[in-house]
């Protein structure tokens, strides 16, 4: 087993005297697809914000070992670490339930990104990321004229431009269609295949995450039950509550 890219300690986080995480513990490897199940207020997106950098946790630990630099570990309540954050945010995406776009066109909004993160990318490479999700026609279409399922696949076209060691994934089937979650899957794997990126994925659909995954971690109310690979969690959970959730009888 490789080392973890991220390494999670005694992560807690609460909203007011509503606690939303609960003494978080997990590892985050290389090369897989790691989904985050669990009803609506579990955490998930929470969690998923902390990791990016995107939200401050209340207590806790998280360890980043990336590619070319040295291990960076942020410590909460924490001092000024904003160097150490901006070095992190370089390896890594989140992808937004609603994705955000800046005013211009689709290609506009891919070169300022390649700028932002100092990236080249000419027009060549922009088209080839464009054909692979889909939306070439739209090269030149105002990006806030796009639909929801459209604004979803330039966010991907983002993401396999500048190519993260994380992607951060919040509900992405929501403003997909059928196709176009079959587009998505399958870019994953095929650049998982490709390179070391790792998947962080935030879902409530069982099916979604039995066909994506290779691991799966279970959130209730801020608490992770248990984590394991795919196959052991949807038929051998150790725990009766993951079980009454993937039947769909879980107590909330």
């Amino acid at each position: 087993m490789p080392d973890p890219w991220i390494s999670i300690q005694h992560l807690s986080h609460h909203y007011g005297n509503k606690p939303v995480l609960q003494a978080i513990q997990l590892d985050i490897y290389p090369k897989e697809v790691l989904t985050i199940l669990g009803p609506n207020g579990a955490g998930k997106t929470t969690l998923l914000r902390i990791l990016s950098t995107l939200e401050k946790p209340i207590t806790g630990e998280v360890t980043y070992r990336f590619p070319h630099q040295s291990p960076v570990t942020l410590s909460y309540p924490s001092k000024n670490q904003r160097i150490q954050i901006d070095q992190l945010r370089t390896h890594m995406l989140y992808l937004f339930q609603k994705p955000v776009v800046f005013s211009g066109s689709v290609l506009d909004n891919l070169r300022y990104s390649a700028r932002f993160r100092h990236i080249p990318a000419d027009r060549c490479k922009i088209e080839e990321v464009l054909m692979q999700v889909g939306i070439l026609p739209m090269l030149y279409q105002n990006a806030r004229s796009l639909s929801g399922g459209e604004l979803s696949r330039l966010a991907l076209a983002r993401a396999l431009l500048v190519q993260p060691s994380v992607l951060f994934l919040d509900e992405p089937s929501a403003n997909l269609d059928p196709p176009g979650m079959q587009m998505l899957e399958n870019l994953l794997q095929e650049w998982i295949q490709k390179t070391t990126m790792t998947v962080v994925l935030v879902t409530q659909d069982l099916f979604e995450a039995k066909r994506i995954s290779d691991r799966v971690a279970f959130l209730l109310n801020g608490s992770l039950i248990e984590c394991l690979p795919k196959n052991t969690f949807f038929t051998h959970p150790a725990n009766l509550l993951t079980k009454q959730f993937i039947h769909g009888s879980i107590p909330v």
